[in-house]
């Protein structure tokens, strides 16, 4: 069913993270929404208000976005952590 905008308050938006790497993308988002909320995945608990998303090597992801104003206000802070050395990895860059 298609819907004019003008008819309706809800829409969807998303977040797309890429990770090209070897090895997993850690990142934390701190969403700062008006109007809005993430419905998938379904945040966990968190309740420092952070997000927490893993992203395999050479894979994708996404957070879907529910707006349901139109006066929407989307915006957010993301850290993204330092991948975890193996021992064998931290002995080579010590030489």
């Amino acid at each position: 069913m298609m819907l004019k905008l003008s008819a309706t308050k809800c829409w969807y938006g998303f977040f797309y993270f890429n990770n090209a790497s070897q090895y997993a993308l850690k990142t934390e988002i701190e969403p700062n929404f008006t109007g809005a909320t993430i419905c998938w995945p379904q945040p966990q608990g968190a309740e420092d208000g952070k997000i927490s998303v893993v992203v395999e090597p050479f894979d994708d992801s996404i957070l879907l976005i529910r707006c349901f104003d139109f006066k929407t206000s989307v915006s957010y802070k993301q850290f993204t952590k330092q991948r975890e050395y193996s021992p064998d990895e931290l002995i080579e860059m010590a030489k």
